[in-house]
């Protein structure tokens, strides 16, 4: 969970360097980056474009693996970004 979290921290402060301010929240950052690296007018260069992208798989890559050792461990689904609080 730790790497995920500061993979994503590290996406947010490269857009945040770049003037591209996402609200709060993983799912936010989710659902808005594919705009981000569609949208030709934002100033990313294709070096950070690529970097955005890559980072994004990376991202993906870790919920892949979470999602496979709670089926292999027969956790039933859960959203993740509850992981931590109580009712």
């Amino acid at each position: 969970m730790n790497e995920r979290i500061a993979l994503i921290s590290h996406l947010r402060a490269l857009l945040l360097e770049r003037g591209i301010n996402v609200a709060q929240g993983r799912r936010q950052l989710e659902k808005e980056l594919p705009g981000i690296l569609a949208d030709e007018t934002l100033s990313l260069s294709p070096r950070v474009r690529q970097l955005v992208s890559d980072l994004r798989e990376e991202w993906q890559g870790l919920d892949l693996r979470f999602t496979r050792f709670d089926q292999a461990a027969g956790r039933p689904e859960y959203r993740r970004d509850c992981v931590g609080k109580f009712p």
